[in-house]
């Protein structure tokens, strides 16, 4: 199972088994059908009297025999329960790996969350859950979902404003549209959860949403819950999408800042981690030349540290060895393919962002790096790398290696 954080109530709810024994009744008899899925608020435990029912069907193939027993079977239902019936269809085919799963899926702009919502919190009616034999999304991945999916509510709210075609989609829209980002919201920082109830109180609790914000959402929460939609107007989208900017523009800031690579250090070792809060691996290295460092100057429009300087390296990926990506680095930034040593006996440097594994090269001649990433290198003195304007990972590692003993 996925280290996704998941969320506790998956445990607690209650779902209605008179309404699982229908679906199962409506569509369990319709020949094209081999499994069937509860999604949604139904799914949880936790809907409201307006609440559709979400079922997620998956058939042998999709033709006109199969879409009229579908089609037939979710009007009688409808009938029965006098409850909204959505219902989503995929053919087995969805699952072959030579089509690229996820990208078959791309047309949902939702795609990452919906495989994780579809493996670990729906509720199986019968037959078999294609979504279940998936891999899961990696982290990075279904963050940068989050980001777009965010980005794309917002300009829903924004057109509001100006478009009177969107009128049609009614009030409710612009209700519920802040909440679903709650689910998206909360997967970004490592949260799966059962639905906008879920992920506000998860948002609240770990401190990702201003008073505001809080305010303004449980306000949507009370309206969709109670139909309540007198006043949800211009200024009301004005509102979410104001909310959306804003938590967008966090995302991304902790996207960019923290969330780049998958493979975190614990304290202990490295592997790929949900947790937005554990340092990424990374491996670097002093490539020394007689008594000089070369370092390399990040470019003016870097977004963590324009300008700076900082020697060879990158984030580890997934299962390499530290000294692996360390000599990787080495022969991405200089061409050539030397040995590296380990600094500080295997540990690595940890500063808010990076647990920096650290090694050193010695240089056979005064090489030119190759400036793929960065804009400028120089060759510094031992004595005055110091006084350079350093990220705060090289920093680090220097003032641990020039505090020591060394040879020169």
């Amino acid at each position: 199972m996925t280290d996704l954080l998941m969320s506790d109530r998956l445990i607690t709810r209650r779902v209605d088994a008179d309404l699982v024994e229908a679906i199962r009744g409506a569509f369990g008899d319709v020949p094209a059908v081999v499994g069937a899925m509860l999604m949604g608020s139904r799914s949880r435990g936790i809907a409201h009297a307006r609440s559709n029912v979400d079922i997620q069907i998956i058939i042998g193939r999709l033709d006109t025999s199969a879409a009229e027993g579908i089609a037939n079977a979710r009007d009688e239902l409808a009938a029965q329960l006098d409850i909204p019936i959505s219902v989503n269809v995929h053919t087995l085919a969805d699952a072959q790996p030579s089509l690229g799963r996820y990208e078959l899926f791309q047309h949902k702009n939702r795609a990452e969350l919906f495989i994780y919502q579809a493996k670990y919190t729906s509720v199986k009616l019968f037959g078999r859950n294609i979504f279940a034999e998936f891999t899961d999304p990696a982290p990075s991945r279904t963050r940068r979902e989050a980001i777009r999916t965010i980005a794309s509510f917002s300009y829903f709210l924004r057109k509001f404003l100006f478009d009177v075609s969107m009128a049609p989609h009614g009030e409710a829209e612009f209700v519920r549209t802040p909440l679903i980002s709650l689910e998206y919201i909360a997967a970004f920082y490592g949260y799966l959860s059962l639905g906008y109830r879920d992920g506000l109180d998860h948002l609240t609790a770990t401190g990702r949403l201003t008073g505001e914000e809080i305010e303004f959402l449980e306000e949507c929460a009370t309206r969709k819950a109670t139909s309540r939609f007198e006043g949800v107007n211009a200024a009301f989208a004005l509102r979410g999408a104001t909310f959306l900017d804003a938590i967008h523009g966090r995302m991304l800031d902790d996207f960019r800042r923290r969330g780049v690579s998958d493979v975190r250090w614990d304290g202990q070792d490295c592997a790929v981690r949900w947790n937005i809060e554990l340092p990424q691996a990374a491996a670097m290295s002093i490539l020394w030349f007689e008594n000089q460092a070369l370092l390399v100057q990040r470019r003016p429009d870097d977004y963590l540290y324009p300008g700076q300087w900082t020697i060879p390296g990158g984030y580890l990926q997934a299962g390499e060895d530290p000294r692996d990506g360390a000599a990787r680095e080495v022969w991405e930034e200089t061409g050539t393919y030397l040995a590296v040593s380990r600094l500080f006996g295997g540990q690595p440097v940890v500063s808010s962002r990076l647990a920096a594994f650290s090694f050193e090269v010695e240089l056979p001649d005064s090489i030119a790096p190759h400036l793929t990433e960065h804009s400028n290198y120089r060759f510094v003195d031992v004595g005055e790398v110091l006084s350079m304007d350093l990220t705060p990972e090289a920093r680090l590692i220097f003032e641990r290696r020039l505090n020591k003993a060394h040879r020169y």
